[in-house]
């Protein structure tokens, strides 16, 4: 039997983080987190890429710090 490769988590995004850096055009997530309407979707991975930028830049987060030393 093989084990399971790890695989490092991404950084958990908060709507919070949307509200306050914008929400990505195209991106059916962000369209869910607006209106929420029918099933949760998920985020793009572009959007999912600048959002993560925009937490790390903004600095004071604990969760820049976490997803670094799990990378």
């Amino acid at each position: 039997m093989r084990g399971r490769e790890h695989v490092p988590r991404r950084m958990y995004t908060k709507p919070a983080d949307f509200m306050k850096h914008g929400y990505t055009e195209g991106c059916r997530g962000c369209t869910w987190l607006q209106n929420q309407l029918g099933p949760r979707a998920n985020h793009s991975d572009a959007c999912r890429e600048r959002i993560e930028k925009a937490v790390i830049n903004d600095g004071g987060d604990e969760r820049a710090k976490k997803v670094r030393e799990r990378i």
